[in-house]
C-alpha cells in the first residue's frame, strides 16, 4: 500500500474508505494485465531523478531535484497518479528503474534533445525507451503509460509541436516490437491552466494553444499507431479535459483554490525554500507549485486512470464487472468521496455510477426495471443473486 504524507482528516476520508474496500475484498488482482511499466517526464516520476541528482552524482553541481519541499522524490506533495495506477491494477508500490523498477520516467524529460548538461541526470523519452528495450523483456499482457512533452515547451522553448509527437509516435511503435500491446497514452493538460502561466488572459490562451497543437499532433500518432498495430489496445485518457473539468468544477471534488500554488513561488530544484510559505490546507489546493498537482489531485487522476483501462463499472478494480462491483458502489455511495467508484467522472457517486455499472453487467434480473437500488437494497439484491454470480469480463473503454 501507498505510504502516505500526512494529510488533513477532510482528504483522508475517501483514503480510509478505499483502504476498507481492499480489506473486504481481499488481495487486489492484476486484473487483465500481467505487469505495468512507466515512461515519462515529473508527472509519473516517483525518484529516478532525485536518485541521479542526489545519490548518483553526490557533490556535484546539480541540486537536489525536485527538492526538500517536495515528497520523496516526487514533483508534488504525495504519490502521483501512476502509483495509484500501480495500487489500483493490483501491482502495489511502484518502483523507480533506478531501483530496479517499472517506472523509468524522469522529471525534467523531454521527448529527445534535452541541453546536454541535463541529460547526465535525466533519461528524456528516447533514451528511457533505450534502456527499457536494452534491459527489460515484458511478459505477454503487459500494459504501458506513456505521458510526456510539457518540457518541451515549458523548458526547451520548442514551437514545432510536430517533432515531439512524432518522437511519441516512434516510442509506441518501440515498445510494440519489443511485446507491449496494451498502452495508456494522455495528452498534455492546459498549460496556460498553471499558475506559472495564468496570470493574464494572453498568457494563458498562448500556453493553451499551444496544448491544443499539441495534442492534435499526438492524435494524429495515435491513429496512425492503431492503424498499423490492429492487435495493440490504446486508451486515451483525456487529460487536458480531465484537468480542464477539475479546475473548473473544483468544489464538487472537495477543492478550493483552482488558481494558485499551494506552495508559493517554490520550483523544482529550489534549495532554500522557506517552507512555512506553504498553506496549511495543500490538499485542498490543485496545483502544488507553479504547474505541478497536488497530491490530492494526482489521487483523482489515478482514479481516472484506473477507469481508462479498466472495464467499465468495475469499481473494486479486478478487471471484471461483477456483483462484487454493486458492494464497492454501495460503499462508495454512502461516502460519496469514495470516488473509486465514480464511473463517469464527474466527481461523485451517485445513481448514475450505479446504472452505468448495471449496464456493464448482464446478470440484473428485468424485474428490478429502472428503479435505482438504495444502498441497503442494492444489498438485497446482490444477495438474492449470489447464487446466479459469474463474472464477466467486459472490454476496455477508450476514453
Amino acid at each position: 500500500m501507498l505510504a502516505l504524507p500526512p494529510i488533513s482528516a477532510r482528504a483522508a476520508r475517501p483514503l480510509r474508505v478505499a483502504v476498507l474496500l481492499v480489506l473486504l475484498a481481499g488481495p487486489l488482482s492484476a486484473g487483465p494485465y500481467s505487469e505495468m511499466f512507466v515512461f515519462g517526464d515529473s508527472l509519473s516520476d516517483v525518484g529516478n531523478t532525485h536518485y541521479w541528482t542526489t545519490v548518483h552524482w553526490t557533490g556535484w553541481a546539480a541540486p537536489d531535484t525536485p527538492g526538500t519541499a517536495y515528497w520523496q522524490g516526487r514533483f508534488s506533495n504525495g504519490p502521483v497518479f501512476t502509483e495509484w495506477l500501480s495500487e489500483g491494477l493490483g501491482f502495489g508500490q511502484l518502483t523507480t528503474s533506478t531501483a530496479g523498477g517499472n517506472n523509468f520516467a524522469y522529471g525534467g524529460a523531454y521527448t529527445s534533445d534535452a541541453p546536454a548538461l541535463q541529460q547526465l541526470y535525466v533519461n528524456d523519452l528516447d533514451t528511457q525507451i533505450d534502456d527499457f528495450t536494452n534491459e527489460r523483456d515484458p511478459a505477454p499482457g503487459a500494459i504501458a503509460s506513456l505521458l510526456i512533452g510539457a518540457n518541451n515547451f515549458l523548458l526547451g522553448g520548442q514551437t514545432n509541436v510536430l517533432a515531439p509527437a512524432a518522437t511519441v509516435g516512434a516510442a509506441l511503435n518501440d515498445l510494440a516490437a519489443a511485446g507491449i500491446n496494451n498502452f495508456l497514452v494522455l495528452n498534455l493538460p492546459w498549460l496556460g491552466l498553471t499558475p506559472a502561466h495564468n496570470g493574464s488572459s494572453a498568457e494563458a490562451e498562448a500556453w493553451n494553444q499551444r496544448s491544443r497543437d499539441y495534442n492534435a499532433a499526438l492524435s494524429s500518432q495515435y491513429d496512425a499507431f492503431e492503424a498499423s498495430h490492429p492487435d495493440a489496445t490504446l486508451f486515451r485518457l483525456d487529460l487536458a479535459g480531465l484537468l480542464g473539468n477539475l479546475i473548473e468544477n473544483h468544489n464538487d471534488f472537495g477543492l478550493t483554490n483552482a488558481t494558485n500554488s499551494a506552495a508559493p513561488g517554490l520550483e523544482a530544484g529550489a534549495s532554500n525554500y522557506d517552507i512555512s510559505q506553504i498553506v496549511p490546507n495543500p490538499d485542498e489546493y490543485v496545483f502544488w507549485d507553479g504547474v505541478h498537482p497536488t497530491a490530492a489531485v494526482h489521487r483523482l487522476l489515478g482514479y481516472a486512470a484506473v477507469r481508462a483501462v479498466l472495464p467499465e463499472g468495475d469499481y473494486n478494480y479486478d478487471g471484471q464487472t461483477t456483483l462484487d462491483d454493486l458492494d464497492a458502489w454501495r460503499l462508495g455511495y454512502a461516502d460519496p468521496t469514495g470516488l473509486y467508484a465514480d464511473g463517469n467522472g464527474d466527481g461523485r457517486v451517485d445513481a448514475a455510477d450505479y446504472t452505468l455499472w448495471r449496464s456493464a453487467f448482464d446478470g440484473i434480473p428485468a424485474v428490478m426495471g429502472g428503479v435505482v437500488p438504495e444502498p441497503a437494497a442494492a444489498l438485497l439484491a446482490g444477495l438474492a443473486l449470489i447464487a446466479r454470480r459469474r463474472p464477466r469480463c467486459v472490454a476496455g473503454q477508450q476514453v
